[in-house]
C-alpha cells in the first residue's frame, strides 16, 4: 500500500506516536510510506496514496494538499475527545477526513456522534527503540507520570491524580516538560508503575 502519514515527525522527534507507527510500517515492510510534517515548509505528499492518516491536525496551507489526496482519509486523534478543544478539532477535520481512529472505545463512539462515517479504537504504541528495560535498576519509585502538568484546566485531573496518590503515602515522581529520552527511560525503569493519564475523567 501507499500511505501518507501526516504528523509532527520533525517537531516531535524523537517522541511522537506518528514516529512509532511509521517505524512499525517500516518493520512490516511492503508499504510505501510518505511522512509529512505540516509544521515545516516544502513537505512532499503522495496524492495517489491508498490512504492518508492524519495525526490530530494539519497546519497552514497544507489542507489544500490533504484535499488533493485521492485515497481514504483517516484522522487519528490520540487525545481525549471529551475535551472541548479536541472536540472542535475533530468536528473541523470532518471536512477533510470521514474516518477516525481513537485511542479508546469512548472516543470512537464520540467520533461517530460527531459525524464520522466510521471510527474504531487503535491503541497508542510505545517505541521500543526509545523505551527499553535497563538491567539491574532499583525500583525505588512507586509510581511515575511524565507528561504535561501545566496550570490549564485541561490538566486538572492529572494534578489531582498525583495529589491523591501522594496523599496516600506513595512515592510519586511527576515530571513535566522533560524531553531527554534517556532520563525518561531511566525514570520508567526506576518505577514500579508508569501512569498514562490521557483522559480527563
Amino acid at each position: 500500500m501507499r500511505i501518507n502519514i501526516v504528523g509532527a515527525f520533525i517537531r516531535n522527534s524523537p517522541f511522537g506516536t506518528e514516529i512509532a507507527f511509521k517505524k512499525g510500517f517500516d518493520r512490516i515492510g511492503g508499504h510505501q510510506i510518505t511522512a509529512i510534517d505540516t509544521s515545516f515548509p516544502n513537505q512532499v505528499w503522495d496524492y495517489d496514496a491508498d490512504v492518508t492518516i492524519v495525526f490530530k491536525w494539519v497546519e497552514g496551507d497544507y489542507f489544500k494538499d490533504l484535499k488533493r489526496c485521492k485515497g481514504l482519509k483517516v484522522l487519528y486523534q490520540p487525545d481525549d475527545l471529551r475535551f472541548p478543544h479536541i472536540r472542535r478539532m475533530m468536528v473541523d477535520m470532518l471536512e477533510y477526513c470521514n474516518h477516525a481512529f481513537t485511542f479508546d472505545d469512548d472516543g470512537a463512539k464520540l467520533a461517530i456522534s460527531y459525524g464520522y462515517s466510521s471510527a474504531s479504537k487503535l491503541l497508542l504504541t510505545a517505541d521500543d527503540e526509545l523505551y527499553r528495560q535497563i538491567p539491574n535498576v532499583e525500583k525505588d519509585i512507586d509510581l511515575c507520570f511524565v507528561g504535561s502538568l501545566t496550570a490549564g484546566s485541561s490538566h486538572d485531573s492529572r494534578r489531582k491524580m498525583v495529589n491523591v496518590l501522594r496523599n496516600a503515602g506513595l512515592n510519586v515522581a511527576a515530571v513535566s516538560d522533560l524531553y531527554d529520552i534517556e532520563q525518561v527511560n531511566m525514570l520508567y525503569n526506576r518505577s514500579k508503575v508508569v501512569l498514562n493519564h490521557a483522559t480527563d475523567v
